[in-house]
């Protein structure tokens, strides 16, 4: 079996690393051969039983990779992490929210064939297109897993209670904004010993800010590095608002966190309803009251902390043993019927890009 994954996006990020890598990673671990690369690059190889467009929408370049795809007989599958092909998920960007008719597209190019990260994900892309397709969970890749391990144990442990929140976009200010108030007052009532690390693009609310506490504010870092500022935290936030888009996030924020030891306080909104057995692996916070006694927990109570983490630490790798073993035989459905011949896509948008790419490096 061949799989090529196609990505919206350059190879480093975490769009193409957890739904084209790792599944690609998984797929190559099983005997089969699976490549990874981008819309942007000036030449794509089709030589593949099965091709995933992961958010790749219907516009011209996309249109032609996809005509190319079928012309080489490979099975068309569009991937999709979020609702960027739903026009009512009015919490989409702007930008994001034109394109959405062009993802609806584009699957309904490959038939129905759409690959997600969660249910939510699948029932909204049935409801706009009747999709024949699979879940294929969010899982850590192996390289995470070695660095994980490889931690050196955390030298904070015992000292100022480290609250962290991690933010690897600009799209999150109204998730911490949602707990501004009882985050606030817990910061200000317990300010000689505790900290709260903030890290990403989002804007800190000004309850916060004048809390009086101790406030750590790091810029975003690369994949590798992020273990050791999580390990670095006794406690990770992961607040989102109640929403369509919310509701379709896989539970990352939890994923990342357990893999070095660090319990998670979450909203209960979509998959981290389930990665999460509320006071097991983690505590679900709905309302402002819940969010103050889980923290005054994890505050007054370091056992129970560290119970939650090595719990939650064991239930991620398992997760990931499960989720890496449902890949090759999800893929092995898609199989085509016909015999596939190779084909070379020329991407004369990616030319340009990597035109551009080269010069802004050279400067």
């Amino acid at each position: 079996m061949r799989v090529l994954f196609v990505s919206c996006v350059p190879l480093e990020h975490a769009v193409t690393r957890y739904r084209c890598g790792h599944l690609a990673e998984a797929l190559t671990a099983s005997g089969h051969r699976a490549d990874v690369t981008w819309i942007g690059a000036p030449t794509i190889s089709i030589n593949h039983d099965i091709v995933v467009l992961h958010r790749i929408c219907a516009n011209a370049e996309g249109w032609m990779l996809a005509r190319a795809v079928e012309r080489s007989g490979a099975t068309l599958v569009y991937g999709a992490d979020d609702l960027v092909f739903d026009p009512s998920a009015k919490q989409l960007p702007g930008w994001v929210q034109r394109h959405a008719p062009r993802h609806k597209k584009m699957i309904d190019w490959a038939r129905g064939n759409i690959l997600t990260s969660t249910k939510w994900i699948l029932v909204s892309a049935i409801a706009n297109s009747g999709s024949n397709w699979d879940i294929i969970g969010n899982f850590p890749g192996q390289e995470l897993l070695e660095i994980c391990a490889d931690l050196p144990e955390n030298e904070n442990k015992n000292k100022k209670l480290i609250l962290g929140y991690f933010s690897g976009s600009n799209t999150h200010d109204a998730d911490l904004l949602m707990i501004a108030k009882p985050l606030s007052v817990f910061l200000s009532e317990n300010k000689e010993s505790v900290k709260l690390r903030v890290v990403g693009p989002v804007k800190i609310p000004k309850d916060i800010l004048t809390s009086g506490a101790e406030i750590e504010r790091l810029e975003s870092v690369s994949w590798r590095e992020l273990p050791a500022l999580l390990s670095g935290c006794d406690v990770n936030l992961a607040p989102l608002v109640s929403d369509d888009l919310n509701r379709c996030k896989s539970a990352i924020k939890w994923q990342e966190a357990a893999l070095v030891g660090v319990p998670t306080l979450a909203s209960p909104m979509g998959e981290l309803c389930e990665a999460i057995e509320h006071g097991v692996d983690g505590l679900h916070c709905a309302a402002d009251t819940d969010w103050e006694a889980a923290l005054r927990l994890m505050l007054l109570d370091p056992a129970r902390r560290a119970t939650l983490g090595t719990t939650a630490r064991q239930r991620v790798r398992a997760l990931a043993d499960v989720r890496r073993a449902q890949v090759s035989p999800v893929f092995k459905n898609a199989l085509p019927t016909r015999k596939c011949r190779p084909v070379t896509f020329l991407n004369p948008l990616g030319f340009g890009k990597a035109l551009i790419k080269q010069s802004l490096k050279s400067q």
